[in-house]
């Protein structure tokens, strides 16, 4: 059972999350804080993961994720936040932290941010993802800048399964394809992303973050 932390300056927001991952099997929910001083003083059992409220993505709200990792380097921190910004996302990566959720998400997106960042995996939303796939590939051919469109909507699609730490006989299950056109598929994004394996494709993507 994985045991998990909310800090979000809003009571109502953290009250429903803290009450939507209580009903999720597998989950222990610690308890909900209003800021990081306030978890640093309350908190009596440290968390496998952390949901993080940042919104104006300031230098102090930076800083205090950094602080945050420094203090407790095996605990694992999802941003859950408003904002689309590219240079934010890449400033909380480089910070430490290991997902970033949109505001947006629904329960379930939330439930598989906590269960992949728990388990040792980087987790994108699906609002965050296209951010990080065209700044990927631009970074990757800069004399000929293209956007996420080089990717099919299929290969789009099998990278957010991929990010979200489905495995390739549950995306075959949920896309209703056979096993072995999954992997073709992947093959093909592999080859238009420069990477030679799945491990390779959450790398990169978290090198450019």
């Amino acid at each position: 059972m994985y045991k998990i932390s909310i800090i979000e300056n809003q009571p109502i927001i953290r009250e429903g999350l803290c009450s939507l991952l209580r009903m999720q099997s597998g989950l222990d929910v610690l308890g909900g804080y209003s800021d990081i001083v306030d978890f640093l003083r309350d908190h009596e059992v440290l968390p496998d993961v952390v949901l993080l409220d940042l919104n104006l993505c300031s230098k102090n709200e930076i800083d205090n994720v950094r602080k945050l990792k420094n203090l407790f380097l095996y605990v694992k921190i999802i941003i859950f936040s408003t904002t689309n910004n590219e240079q934010c996302i890449k400033c909380a990566f480089q910070a430490g932290v290991h997902g970033f959720v949109n505001k947006d998400a629904t329960p379930e997106q939330i439930y598989n941010a906590v269960s992949c960042v728990a388990q040792g995996q980087i987790y994108l939303g699906p609002s965050i993802l296209p951010i990080v796939i065209n700044g990927f590939i631009l970074s990757q051919n800069q004399a000929r800048p293209v956007d996420t469109s080089a990717l099919t909507a299929r290969e789009r699609e099998l990278v957010r399964l991929i990010t979200e730490g489905y495995k390739n006989k549950e995306i075959a299950n949920i896309l209703c394809l056979s096993v072995k056109t999954i992997e073709s598929h992947r093959s093909n994004l592999m080859k238009k992303l420069q990477v030679h394996n799945v491990a390779g494709l959450m790398t990169k993507a978290n090198q450019f973050i």
